[in-house]
């Protein structure tokens, strides 16, 4: 079930039913509450909460309750903000599926419901490279039991790089009241297929991913302290070992592209779309191990030397920015709407 509720109230209610302890089987029903005015869309951003509606007529703010699980492939959940991530395939559908259920021990409360666009939303459309993986922290070096000497530290690996953005093309018609889109990503031929009003953006994120941090290098070890045995021989104070290097920041992902074919009956949608084609960042070096200490040498014997610092691992470079190719052209919406 869905409640809508005014989000210039909801301090005070959720301040005067907040005392009621959460009981898996007194729970009635499990509700996502929002605004009434709020515009819904595939790829909308809404505020909302989670209420668990108990037989005594309490009503619980679960939104971010341990016991509380929300799960979609449709939307997403971040604290209290729902993303509706469903990328329709057909004009003809209208709604995302989400599930709420409260756990605990042996009891389970599951509850199964809708969410119903308007198309009064902006629509965003991520086709967004993405992040590479950081490279590998090395281990600090331990003390050798064999050689006087410290151990080198190891060196980090390097962070991987971004992938670009994507490579899409789209179509924007009007029929009636509504404009229409299809969105095809030329790598994948795959083909989304989006209404909307027209009041709000059409955000297209083709940006480059970032890349990888590169992983930090390993500490030296401490060379040994001189000694003399009980024979009188005299064992020299070992280097310290040196740092193992930083590995480097992979590079970032290119930014996409993406090519805009307006019908001349839409050519007035042109100001409401956004794009972000930038590159992605590279990825920060890694730390240099920390050098060695040399050992210390007993009266009368040379100095030994402390271990070199690792070299910081270099900045991966910064993806190109993306490019945008944006036409008004006559076209046949029929070719584009099945």
């Amino acid at each position: 079930m869905k409640r809508f509720l005014c989000f210039g109230l909801l301090l005070t209610l959720f301040a005067s039913c907040g005392g009621s302890k959460l009981i898996v089987s007194e729970i009635r029903s499990l509700e996502l509450e929002y605004s009434p005015g709020i515009d819904l869309n595939f790829g909308t951003s809404f505020e909302a909460r989670i209420k668990a509606m108990m037989l005594n007529g309490d009503e619980i703010d679960v939104t971010s309750h341990r016991k509380m699980d929300f799960s979609s492939t449709d939307i997403s959940k971040s604290g209290g903000v729902f993303t509706v991530v469903r990328r329709p395939v057909s004009f003809d559908e209208d709604m995302a599926t989400f599930s709420i259920s409260v756990t605990d021990k042996e009891e389970s409360y599951l509850q199964k419901d809708t969410l119903r666009m308007n198309f009064r939303g902006g629509i965003s459309i991520s086709a967004r490279g993405f992040d590479g993986e950081s490279g590998t922290d090395q281990k600090n070096r331990g003390s050798s039991w064999v050689f006087r000497d410290g151990k080198t530290g190891e060196n980090g690996t390097q962070g991987n790089p971004g992938t670009p953005g994507g490579n899409l093309e789209t179509h924007i018609w009007k029929d009636g009241a509504l404009y229409y889109m299809t969105v095809t990503d030329l790598n994948t031929l795959s083909i989304w297929r989006y209404k909307t009003v027209g009041t709000s953006a059409l955000y297209f994120n083709l940006s480059g991913g970032n890349g990888g941090r590169g992983g930090n290098g390993g500490n030296g070890s401490d060379g040994k302290n001189g000694e003399k045995d009980e024979d009188g021989k005299y064992k020299r104070p070992g280097d310290g070992g040196n740092g193992g290097d930083g590995g480097d920041g992979g590079n970032g992902g290119d930014g996409g592209t993406v090519r805009i074919v307006l019908h001349p009956n839409a050519s007035e949608i042109s100001g409401q779309l956004q794009y972000d084609l930038n590159g992605g960042s590279g990825g920060e070096g890694g730390r240099g191990g920390v050098a060695g200490k040399a050992g210390q040498a007993l009266s009368g014997q040379a100095v030994s030397a402390n271990g070199a610092t690792g070299r910081q691992g270099r900045r991966g470079s910064s993806g190109r920015n993306g490019s945008i190719d944006s036409i008004i052209e006559e076209f046949d919406p029929e070719t584009y709407k099945h």
